[in-house]
C-alpha cells in the first residue's frame, strides 16, 4: 500500500470516527473529546520528554481528566455536586504537579512545571469547550461542532489549492515556508462560501453569524496551525505522533481546532449564536 492510499484510508476513518462520535450521542461525544484531550496531552509531553528532556507526572494527567469532567459532566447528566468536586479536586491535582517536582526533581522542577501546565492549557483545555460550544443554543447540537471542522478543513484545503495555483508572497516563511498570502486570502473567501452553504443546509444560526463563524475559523485556525508548526520546528520533529497513519498525531490534525474553538466559543457565548 503506497503512502497516498494509506493517507486516504486513514483520513476517511479519522473523519468517520470523529463525525460518528459527535453526532450519535452527547455521551459518546463526551468520551471522544476526553480521549482527544488525553492523547493530545500525551503527545505533547512525549515530545518534550524525548527532545527537551522534560518530565511529567501522573498529577498532570489527572488534572486533564478532572478539569474535563468538572466542566462537562453536567452535559451527560452527572450530579452537579460531582462536577463541583471534580473542579475542586483539579486544583489539588495541579498543586500535586508542583509538590511532586518540589520533592522529586528539584533541579529541573521549574522547567517541568511550566512544561506540564503549558501543555495542560495548550493541548487539553481547548477540548473542554467542545460540549459547551455544542450547547450554545440550549440543547446538544453535534452539527455545530461538525460545522467548525468543516470550516477548518475547507480553509486548509482551499488555502492549499489557492496557494499552489496563485501563491507568490510568503505568509510566514520562517515557520511554514509553503503558506502564502494568496492561499490564505483565497482560502478565506472560499471558506466563507462554505459557511454560506452551511447556512442553507443547516438550521443553526443566521447568515451573518455563519460569515463570522467562517472568518474566525480561518483566522484562528491558521494561527493554531502556525503555533503547532512553531513547536515542531523548535524541537526538530516532523510529526507530533503517529496515531493516524500518513497524517501524524492528534496535535497535527487538531492544531487549528484547538485554537479556533475557545475563541469562537467565547465570541458566540458573549454575542449569541
Amino acid at each position: 500500500m503506497n503512502n497516498m492510499t494509506l493517507r486516504a484510508i486513514s483520513g476517511i476513518i479519522y473523519i468517520a470516527v470523529l463525525c460518528f462520535g459527535i453526532l450519535i450521542h452527547v455521551n459518546v461525544s463526551f468520551g471522544l473529546f476526553l480521549a482527544l484531550a488525553l492523547i493530545a496531552f500525551s503527545e505533547f509531553t512525549k515530545n518534550g520528554k524525548t527532545t527537551l528532556n522534560l518530565s511529567t507526572n501522573l498529577f498532570s494527567y489527572l488534572s486533564v481528566v478532572l478539569l474535563f469532567v468538572g466542566i462537562n459532566g453536567g452535559f451527560i447528566g452527572l450530579n452537579p455536586m460531582i462536577n463541583k468536586l471534580c473542579l475542586f479536586a483539579s486544583f489539588f491535582s495541579i498543586t500535586g504537579v508542583f509538590l511532586f517536582e518540589l520533592f522529586k526533581h528539584f533541579e529541573k522542577g521549574a522547567a517541568n512545571i511550566v512544561f506540564q501546565l503549558g501543555g495542560l492549557i495548550y493541548t487539553a483545555l481547548p477540548f473542554c469547550f467542545a460540549l459547551p460550544f455544542a450547547h450554545l443554543n440550549g440543547s446538544y447540537q453535534g452539527m455545530v461542532l461538525i460545522s467548525l471542522f468543516i470550516l477548518i478543513w475547507s480553509s486548509d484545503t482551499f488555502a492549499y489549492l489557492c496557494g499552489k495555483t496563485f501563491g507568490k508572497h510568503k505568509l510566514f516563511e520562517k515557520i511554514s515556508p509553503k503558506k502564502t498570502w494568496e492561499g490564505f486570502i483565497g482560502g478565506a473567501i472560499l471558506t466563507i462560501g462554505t459557511g454560506i452553504v452551511l447556512f442553507y443546509t443547516t438550521n443553526i444560526t443566521s447568515l451573518n453569524n455563519w460569515i463570522l463563524f467562517a472568518l474566525l475559523a480561518v483566522i484562528f485556525g491558521s494561527i493554531g496551525d502556525l503555533i503547532e508548526s512553531m513547536f515542531k520546528r523548535s524541537i526538530g520533529i516532523k510529526d507530533s505522533g503517529n496515531i493516524i497513519p500518513g497524517h501524524g498525531g492528534i496535535l497535527d490534525r487538531m492544531d487549528s481546532f484547538m485554537v479556533a474553538l475557545p475563541v469562537i466559543y467565547a465570541f458566540f457565548a458573549i454575542f449569541g449564536l
